[in-house]
């Protein structure tokens, strides 16, 4: 952590608003200097972790990797906002697309007198609708995250001695 970032982090934390502040700071990254993931990569682990996450209903049934899979798109998404959709795009269409895929066991659909090509095409539909409605649904989380987090980011303070941002209220001591 470089002397900015930790002038940062005290005047965040000096702040009645110090959770909102909190949640959107991000210390720079030593590695960065070495290794930058560019978005593709990025993509990528929003992807993977998707897929993690569709690991943990049934069949599966791998409950823990909840845990570990969700964690990739938290920080993904509140490290870089301008990209945020992008990730939740990526994570809901590995998570959804497998934890859904079940909906293609549905064909053949001959027991409804449904042709067998015309099965195919309407099992296929239904798993791609429901799949991008989870997409939807993961998106506008993404969107909702970054738009609180960004809402309470900290402002640049023309002096170094003036308060971030008045508030009529004292801060609160830790």
């Amino acid at each position: 952590m470089n002397l900015h970032d930790d002038q940062l982090m005290r005047s965040c934390l000096k702040s009645p608003y110090a959770i909102n502040r909190i949640t959107s700071f991000t210390p720079s990254n030593p590695l960065s200097k070495f290794f930058k993931p560019s978005l593709r990569w990025q993509l990528a682990i929003a992807f993977a972790s998707g897929i993690l996450m569709g690991l943990t209903p049934a069949p599966a049934n791998a409950e823990f990797l909840a845990w570990i899979a969700i964690v990739p798109l938290w920080v993904l998404v509140s490290s870089n906002p301008q990209s945020s959709i992008f990730y939740a795009i990526a994570w809901g269409m590995g998570y959804h697309g497998l934890a859904l895929s079940w909906i293609t066991g549905l064909h053949p659909l001959t027991w409804l007198g449904v042709p067998w090509l015309a099965s195919i095409g309407i099992t296929l539909f239904a798993w791609i609708a429901v799949t991008l409605w989870g997409v939807i649904l993961v998106t506008l989380w993404a969107g909702l995250f970054t738009f609180l987090c960004t809402r309470g980011a900290p402002k640049k303070s023309p002096s170094p001695h003036l308060p971030l941002s008045p508030s009529p209220h004292p801060p609160f001591s830790i």
